[in-house]
Order: C-alpha cells, then structure tokens, then sequence
C-alpha cells in the first residue's frame, strides 16, 4: 500500500485528552428543550410562509417530506419540534449527518450535548 504524504501537518495524537461524557460538561441540556406549543419566541424568515405551504401541499397529495440537516438544530434545542412534526406525519423522512446523530446520541445518554470547540479544543 502506498502512502502518500500529506500537505498538511498530521494531527498529534499524543495532545489528545479524553475524558468521559458526563465530565465534559453541556453547553444545551434536554432543560433547554422548549416544547412545540411553546410561544417563547416566534421564528420569522420571509419565506417560511412560503415552505409551509409547499410541505401542506405535498401531505395533502400523500408526498414524502424529507428533512436533511447536520448537528446545529439538535443542538439548538429543535429536537421536540421535529419529533412533533414526524408523529403528526408531516415530515416523513430524516436525514442527518455524524453530528446530527452524535448531538442526538449525547442528549439520549448524559441529558446534554455540545460543540463549543473554541471552549474544548485548546491548542
């Protein structure tokens, strides 16, 4: 096998400190959960109105509705609203990335996630 030098510096894995879930502490824990009905604060964008009507459209004509997202909405807290949305069959399908399902992962076992890598990563 060949293998080929890279351009960039290797990462020191000797630096590395791991340490448990539960000591690593959470910047967003499953407290910080708003439920769906909640009014705490109301999202505005000036084509939301417009993506709710297409997603009605397509349920009334029984169309799959698939969301696709990384980490960011679960560790904003959105986790209920999407739960919400699937059990009322309006989205039909998830897709996510490894951080979607590791801030996922990390809510369901320790009740907390983060990725403040300015705050974890020390260089």
């Amino acid at each position: 096998m060949n293998k080929s030098r890279s351009r960039y510096p290797l990462f020191d894995h000797s630096r590395l400190e791991l340490r448990r879930l539960v000591e690593r502490g959470h910047d967003m824990t499953v407290e910080h959960l708003l439920p769906p009905a909640s009014q705490r604060s109301l999202f505005e964008h000036f084509e939301f109105d417009d993506l709710a009507r297409v997603i009605a459209v397509a349920r009334q004509a029984n169309r799959p509705v698939l969301i696709m997202m990384g980490g960011h909405p679960i560790k904003l807290g959105l986790s209920r609203y999407f739960i919400d949305l699937i059990k009322r069959g309006v989205i039909t399908h998830v897709a996510t990335n490894g951080a979607g399902v590791i801030h996922d992962f990390e809510l369901a076992i320790a009740g907390g996630t983060s990725e403040n890598v300015a705050k974890r990563i020390q260089v």
